[in-house]
């Protein structure tokens, strides 16, 4: 990337770039952004994702930042990215911040990389953004099956506590590992089992016990 020439006028500070520079600028996450990059997006994945059939849906996992659009402009990609990359979104519930695998997983996983490699190293754009695209690249991929395991563990606490979030917010900060094998799996809760009363699915003081006792996979 060449360095533009700086100059004044009238009292402004100015670049003039030659033709065929290129350069970054910075943007915006709003809906007119949404709008142009989410084909692009769309496009990415199944590139990325080339061994999997076009015939067969890829889930695209997004929270409700508001940096995503309008509802309007949400509706509009969410049916382009089924309609023309067979890409179909699946969004976080509203107002559940503890199942936030993005941002509480898979950010704070890269984030504690990020921060390793770029120790003692310059607080500066660049330099950052090399450290984040190294961190990228080797990131082990276990540390992203770690978090799904947990992420299952925090909606089985949620499912187990009727949706509330007291069993999440009892065992914040400490070490819990995936769910047990035996554990019910999720793709039967609310299936063709029959309505069960609340003492069927409540721990039990040995199940608090166990669980407590889980050796670490990770922090949540």
């Amino acid at each position: 990337m060449r360095e533009g020439v700086q100059f004044l006028r009238d009292g402004l500070l100015m670049v003039r770039y030659e033709r065929g520079t290129e350069h970054e600028v910075d943007i915006s996450c709003d809906s007119d952004f949404m709008k142009k990059a989410m084909a692009e997006v769309g496009q990415a994945i199944r590139d990325s994702f080339y061994w999997v059939d076009p015939d067969h849906p890829i889930f695209l996992f997004m929270d409700n930042a508001g940096g995503h659009g309008t509802k309007e402009c949400v509706d509009k990609y969410v049916e382009m990215l089924q309609d023309e990359h067979n890409i179909i979104v699946i969004h976080q519930c509203p107002r559940s911040p503890e199942t936030n695998i993005l941002d509480l997983g898979v950010w704070r996983a890269f984030q504690h990389v990020v921060e390793k490699q770029h120790f003692r190293k310059r607080k500066e754009k660049g330099a950052l953004w090399r450290t984040c695209q190294g961190a990228y690249k080797t990131l082990d991929p276990q540390k992203l099956t770690n978090v799904y395991n947990r992420w299952l563990y925090v909606l089985d606490l949620i499912i187990t506590d009727d949706g509330d979030n007291r069993l999440v917010e009892s065992r914040r900060g400490k070490l819990f590992s995936a769910p047990p094998a035996e554990w019910e799996s999720l793709d039967n809760h609310g299936s063709d089992a029959d309505d069960e009363s609340s003492e069927e699915v409540m721990l039990t003081a040995a199940e608090e016990d166990t669980i407590a006792d889980l050796e670490a996979d990770m922090v949540w």
